[in-house]
């Protein structure tokens, strides 16, 4: 039905106009190619059951035919390009044409081979920085790796492998991704359908234990499950440092992790948000991401990709610059782990300097803000939970900003703190406090925020200074009393 069909379908993109992009059954070559992919898979299965008029038509007027929609529009590294070049891939092995292959893989400036020379990192991160966008890269990749492996053609490299190290890298505890960028990801069990695929053809341990942790209910372990997998801890016990992308996991007894970004920007998927952190400790996450919404909704720009919804410092309230971050001192031993990062470029004439030592109970925290002339420096910090401070703090009468993210903070409250204080969040038996320490001159402000659903208020806490140089010391304590 559809190859009888599918010429007579006009090419449209998602503004209905025809313009290479559009697809004809759906409004974008990617989401073609999402349908292409099972398509082949359908007809592979029951070709040889057809008659030789019906493989044509079928063959010439749908597979090839999608293909040709997919080829024309042409893109270089991305995740959406390695879904065209899945389904491109799988027509031709299908239909035999070899030049379908040759190009789904062999293309010097898109195919396979390419995009995993030049989308991953050295660390195993797809480039744009998202857990989200890793593992719909992920999701795209193995069904042309596996046609190829079944065709003799090998296409399991070991940096094709290390794709699935960088999840397990970055989960917190809980198995969550800690939520940086566009497109925050999910719990990393929900990717046990492709560990199945990873560990049939790698068999690394880590995988396996993933693999043991799910049901094992997926086509995937239907398929290539490989039948005894051992048990073990998940998530690595072990700090861990993705330089290369600009990702650090310090971990610590209890568990505690604390999750840094502060290298790579990550494309058009990136946040403003270098050093930033997200922290878990007494079996909760309490430094938040707020990770990303629906791109068309005005609070995703407005909110979700300003500074002050990250746990980092905002310049005179301003937005950070899409520019990277730099590694100056990593190491992990003992049950210790300290990471030291800088960014020099993201606010002109200011330098921002982070340095995080994580042990058993607490996060030791010192960010440095240092300019020739005078800026307004607001360390921010967001958790879930009842918030208290050891301050006196009335209702602000006006909003904190009109832009930036500012307008977004909702009942807010200030005072001052030319002394040392805490600020606590409490959420069930868990329980986090900070320890700030004063200097004159020290605003403090508390206030209710959107989290990772925009109808969340998650209570933040923003510590204000005005000077041409200050640092920013705060202890984190995590208790289950």
């Amino acid at each position: 039905g559809y190859a009888d069909r599918y010429a007579k379908y006009p090419r449209h993109n998602t503004r209905g106009e025809d313009r290479v992009g559009g697809g004809k059954l759906l409004a974008q070559t990617l989401d073609e190619s999402v349908w292409l992919i099972p398509v082949a898979w359908g007809y592979s299965l029951v070709r040889d059951t057809l008659p030789e008029d019906a493989r044509r038509h079928i063959e010439n007027d749908l597979l090839v035919a999608a293909a040709e929609v997919i080829r024309e529009h042409k893109m270089g590294i991305h995740n959406i390009q390695c879904w065209k070049n899945s389904a491109v891939g799988l027509v031709g092995f299908v239909t035999g044409k070899d030049e379908l292959v040759r190009e789904a893989i062999d293309d010097p400036e898109r195919g396979f081979r390419v995009q995993i020379a030049k989308g991953v990192t050295e660390d195993g991160l797809w480039y744009e920085g998202s857990l989200g966008y890793h593992a719909y890269t992920m999701q795209a990749l193995w069904p042309l790796a596996e046609a190829a492996r079944l065709a003799g053609i090998d296409l399991y490299s070991s940096r094709y492998g290390t794709l699935y190290e960088a999840p397990l890298a970055l989960a917190l505890p809980s198995g969550d991704p800690p939520g940086f960028n566009d497109s925050a990801g999910g719990n990393v069990r929900g990717l046990g359908s492709l560990y199945e695929i990873a560990y049939a053809r790698w068999r690394k341990s880590a995988y396996g234990r993933l693999v043991a942790a799910t049901d094992r209910g997926s086509l995937q372990a239907l398929l290539y499950g490989v039948d005894e997998v051992s048990p073990g801890l998940m998530i690595p016990p072990e700090s861990v440092l993705l330089e290369d992308a600009g990702f650090a996991m310090l971990r610590a007894p209890g568990p505690l992790s604390v999750a840094v970004r502060f290298g790579r920007h990550g494309g058009g998927h990136g946040h403003p948000d270098k050093l930033g952190i997200v922290t878990y400790g007494a079996e909760r996450v309490f430094g938040l991401d707020p990770g990303s919404i629906n791109y068309g909704v005005p609070l995703h720009r407005e909110w979700y990709r300003s500074t002050i919804a990250h746990n980092t410092v905002t310049v005179d309230g301003q937005v950070q610059a899409a520019e990277d971050g730099s590694l100056e001192k990593w190491t992990a031993e003992g049950g210790v782990a300290t990471l030291v990062a800088a960014a020099d470029k993201v606010y002109p004439g200011v330098r921002l300097r982070r340095s995080l030592t994580l042990r058993a109970g607490e996060l030791a925290d010192r960010f440095e803000c240092a300019s020739e002339s005078v800026h307004t420096y607001d360390w921010a910090f967001h958790a879930a939970g009842q918030l208290s401070t050891s301050l006196e703090l009335k209702p602000r009468p006006a909003p904190l900003g009109s832009e930036n993210g500012y307008q977004h903070i909702e009942q807010v409250a200030e005072g001052r703190a030319d002394g040392d204080f805490w600020a606590r969040w409490e959420t069930g038996r868990a329980r986090l406090t900070l320890r700030v320490k004063g200097a004159p001159g020290t605003e403090v402000f508390t206030g209710l925020a959107p989290g990772r659903h925009p109808a969340d208020r998650v209570p933040l806490l923003i510590v204000r200074r005005r000077a041409a140089r200050t640092v920013f010391e705060v202890l984190h304590q995590f208790e289950k009393p």
